[in-house]
């Protein structure tokens, strides 16, 4: 059973705490970040911050941090190496929006969230506002 609690912190981050996380085991806070950043920089944000960009393993985590009023558009912590989570995690869920990913002139290898909770593949030189997380942090192997 997952409880949400939305909690607004200050005008720039917006809280949203997950309670018994994606494994029953766990809690994780995410924490949405206004200002817009490159992929990388919003990486090295989370990672100074908070844990890390956020990663969805499941469909109601995508879900309920699609649909939390704000940007239409958002960084998440997947990217193409495959793809995986930006603290090198492979993931089986996978959320991509009708065409997605394409890969669109062989630079988009970073992925963001919409608010439909799909996900696309985006240009990573690209600004936009991004979710961090807290917990459920491993060991990086970059």
């Amino acid at each position: 059973l997952l409880l949400w609690s939305k909690q607004i912190q200050s005008i720039q981050e917006q809280n949203l705490k997950l309670e018994g996380g994606h494994s029953g085991c766990c809690q994780r806070t995410f924490v949405l970040i206004q200002k817009a950043m490159n992929w990388t920089d919003a990486r090295e944000y989370c990672r100074n911050h908070h844990t890390d960009l956020a990663m969805m393993l499941t469909e109601p985590e995508a879900r309920d941090l699609g649909t939390v009023k704000g940007p239409h558009q958002v960084w998440i912590g997947m990217y193409r190496e495959p793809w995986r989570w930006s603290d090198n995690r492979n993931s089986s869920f996978k959320n991509w929006r009708d065409g997605q990913p394409n890969n669109y002139l062989a630079v988009q290898y970073c992925v963001s969230l919409y608010l439909d909770y799909t996900w696309g593949d985006d240009k990573c030189s690209t600004r936009l506002p991004f979710w961090c997380q807290l917990g459920d942090k491993i060991n990086y192997f970059h």
